[in-house]
C-alpha cells in the first residue's frame, strides 16, 4: 500500500481520500437513517391497490404501539394521515384480518419453487408543485382541486402546500412471482 501511495501524484491522493470519505459518509448515512417499523393491517379478503396519502392537514396521525406505526387499511384501500413518510432502514410488516385476529402476510414465499410475494409495486412519490411557479402568469390567486393555494408573493408565484407524499402498493389475490406486472394504478390514486 505504501509503494502504491508513493507512486501517486498529490491530486490522485486528494481524489482518493475525497472519494473514500464520500463513500464512507454515504454508507454511514444509509445505516443510521431508519424509520419506525410500520405494521400494515389489511381487511380480510383485500386485494387491489393500497394508497396512503401522507402529510394531509386535518387528519390524525397513525396510532403507535410499542414504537410501531399501526396502519389500518380500510376496504377502499385509501388512507390519509398527517404523519410524514419517513425513509431509511426499517421493517414493514403486513397483516390480514382473520376471524377477529391478525395473520402475518409473508413478503416472500416459495410457490412451485419460485420466490413469490403478496406485496408488489411498493413505492413512494414525493410530489412538489413548487416548480410550476416558474411558469405561472404574473398575476395569479387560485386554489387547485386538492386545496393547494397558489398566489403571487413579492413578484413570484407561491405555493403554500409544501410536500405531497403518496405511497402505493398492490396486493394480488394470491402470491405472484417477481415478474408480476401490477395492473395500472387508477388515475384518481395518482393525486394527493
Amino acid at each position: 500500500m505504501k509503494a502504491f501511495l508513493q507512486r501517486r501524484s498529490l491530486l490522485d491522493k486528494v481524489l482518493l481520500v475525497a472519494g473514500g470519505s464520500a463513500l464512507l459518509t454515504f454508507i454511514i448515512f444509509q445505516f443510521f437513517t431508519w424509520h419506525p417499523p410500520r405494521h400494515y393491517i389489511l381487511p380480510e379478503n383485500f386485494s387491489g391497490w393500497v394508497t396512503v396519502k401522507y402529510e394531509k392537514p386535518g387528519v390524525p396521525p397513525f396510532p403507535r404501539e410499542n414504537g410501531n406505526l399501526i396502519i389500518e387499511i380500510p376496504e377502499s384501500g385509501i388512507l390519509e394521515t398527517n404523519d410524514e413518510l419517513s425513509t431509511g432502514w426499517g421493517k414493514d410488516v403486513f397483516y390480514r384480518r382473520k376471524m377477529g385476529g391478525l395473520e402475518e402476510i409473508p413478503q416472500w414465499i416459495k410457490v412451485d419453487n419460485v420466490a413469490s410475494s403478496w406485496i408488489h409495486g411498493k413505492k413512494a412519490e414525493n410530489m412538489r408543485l413548487d416548480s410550476i411557479t416558474y411558469y405561472l402568469p404574473q398575476t395569479i390567486d387560485t386554489f387547485l382541486f386538492e386545496g393547494t393555494h397558489i398566489s403571487l408573493k413579492n413578484g413570484k408565484g407561491d405555493i403554500n402546500s409544501g410536500r405531497k407524499v403518496l405511497q402505493h402498493f398492490f396486493v394480488p389475490e394470491k402470491p405472484q412471482d417477481a415478474g408480476f406486472q401490477t395492473p395500472k394504478l387508477p388515475v384518481e390514486r395518482e393525486f394527493w
